[in-house]
Parts: structure tokens; C-alpha cells; sequence
């Protein structure tokens, strides 16, 4: 499965957990069921976002690759990856 929020306008690069239980995505998969590959197309408007993947099952660790296609030749997009650990322990 994965999310995808508008990023905040004072986004630093980390986003803490009270960021994401008050705000909503602005797309999300279409199904969330156990597939090795998700493929989704969504209109979102210009912004930054952040997308977030997760595993079906909780708590395990997974590898991504994300693929980002855009119907508008747009020069001016700019990808920033960030490798991050989820976890449910506070």
C-alpha cells in the first residue's frame, strides 16, 4: 500500500507521527492487499508530497522502488529520497 500527503510548506525532511494522524492523504492505493507490485494513477495538483509505503503485514521490513510517470513534460520536478524505519514503539 501507499500514501501519498501534501507535504507541509515548513517540511524539513522529517515528518513525526502527530503529521499523520491529523492529516489526510491526498491518494492512497487503490487496494490494500498482499501484492509484491501496486500500480495506481492519480491527478494530484503541483506541490510536494511525500509517499509513504508500507508492508500488509505489520511491523515487517520491506524494500521499494517507486516509479513516478507525469502526462506533462515538467522540467522542473525534483525527486529527494529519504531511507526511513517505521516503528510502532514510542
Amino acid at each position: 500500500m501507499v500514501d501519498v500527503f501534501q507535504a507541509p510548506s515548513e517540511c524539513s525532511g522529517t515528518l513525526d507521527a502527530n503529521f499523520f494522524q491529523t492529516h489526510n492523504a491526498s491518494a492512497k492505493s487503490s487496494a490494500f492487499i498482499n501484492l509484491r507490485e501496486i500500480c495506481d494513477h492519480h491527478k494530484l495538483p503541483p506541490g510536494n508530497y511525500v509517499v509513504v509505503p508500507s508492508t500488509f503485514e505489520p511491523n515487517e521490513e520491506g524494500d521499494y522502488v517507486l516509479r513516478v510517470f507525469s502526462e506533462r513534460n515538467n522540467d522542473q520536478v525534483q525527486y529527494v529520497v529519504h531511507r526511513f524505519t517505521i516503528s510502532s514503539e514510542r
